[in-house]
């Protein structure tokens, strides 16, 4: 809908690629091209801005969720070549079917990337705003990200760390919380009796080896979980079961990490929860001086006896 309505005013540039992409194909000059990544990438703040003022949050959130690796690049270099080619070819061959074309490619990439297709600098800088779903970590995005920009004053890493620091100060906002739901139990100095981890298999594959971690002290069943870094504990009033749905090919078996890690009989020194870098981690001392440390990044939970 944008496309069509801003196509007749300024050619409907919301991304930087497809700016540079038109400045080397000679439609527009430099002093243009630089205007509009500027424009592009001062909307996509006050996009995140108002986002976040329509439910009353921050208005900037320096983003903690860890998106990076090959395969996320691999994405959005597949991604943002699609997306050129379908404009381009769009404008050669169906220049009225361009807005329809370019709406079915970004809904079809979100689905078929890896990354869920930013393609697109400005939105990727903005998302580095946000500590929601949608955040993503700022060291996550390399300097390369923002060579597209490099007339906007906003185009180095000193930049956008600077601005980051100075909108965490201006909203009050650290950088890092630990978000508890329900109440932590007070289990320092309890013989440990069990520690079960319900992992979560899918068609034969491991997909989480920490899904639910199970725990008893005296007496008394412990649930510990995450979700998108958000600790959760609660009671259990049985013990857990291992379960599956053959339909789905789901498996929801228990190991007995307790045993394996020798901590049955030991007292809990102690136990810490902290936030890192997209997500959280417990951590369990034994008098023993083991440790276990359960670590959930991208809600994806692992764990490491020490």
């Amino acid at each position: 809908m944008l496309i069509v309505a801003l196509g007749p005013v300024s050619g409907a540039h919301f991304n930087p690629v497809v700016t540079l992409a038109m400045r080397l194909r000679g439609a527009l000059t430099s002093r243009e091209t630089a205007a509009y990544i500027a424009v592009q990438v001062i909307a996509a703040i006050v996009g995140v801005a108002l986002a976040h003022g329509m439910f009353d949050q921050a208005l900037l959130q320096p983003g903690t969720h860890a998106r990076e690796g090959t395969g996320q690049w691999l994405s959005e270099g597949i991604a943002t070549f699609g997306l050129l080619l379908t404009i381009l070819l769009g404008i050669a061959h169906r220049p009225a079917a361009v807005p329809a074309l370019v709406a079915a490619y970004i809904l079809a990439a979100y689905w078929f990337t890896g990354s869920t297709s930013f393609a697109n600098p400005a939105v990727t800088f903005a998302r580095s705003l946000t500590q929601s779903f949608a955040g993503i970590r700022p060291r996550a995005i390399p300097d390369v990200r923002f060579e597209v920009a490099a007339e906007c004053p906003l185009s180095t890493r000193a930049d956008i760390e600077g601005t980051l620091k100075a909108n965490a100060e201006m909203t009050g906002t650290p950088m890092m919380e630990l978000d508890v739901n329900g109440e932590a139990p007070g289990l320092a100095g309890k013989a440990c009796e069990a520690v079960l981890l319900q992992q979560y298999w899918h068609k034969g594959v491991l997909v989480e080896p920490a899904n639910v971690i199970h725990m008893r002290f005296s007496g008394v069943w412990h649930r510990l979980y995450f979700d998108y870094g958000i600790v959760f504990w609660r009671i259990s009033d049985a013990p857990p079961e291992p379960g599956s749905d053959t339909d789905y090919e789901w498996e929801y078996p228990l190991e007995d990490l307790g045993a394996a890690a020798e901590v049955i009989g030991i007292p809990l020194d102690h136990y810490s929860m902290k936030p890192v870098v997209g997500g959280s981690t417990v951590e369990l001392c034994f008098e023993t001086g083991k440790r276990i440390i359960f670590e959930n990044v991208d809600d994806h939970t692992t764990y490491r006896v020490v």
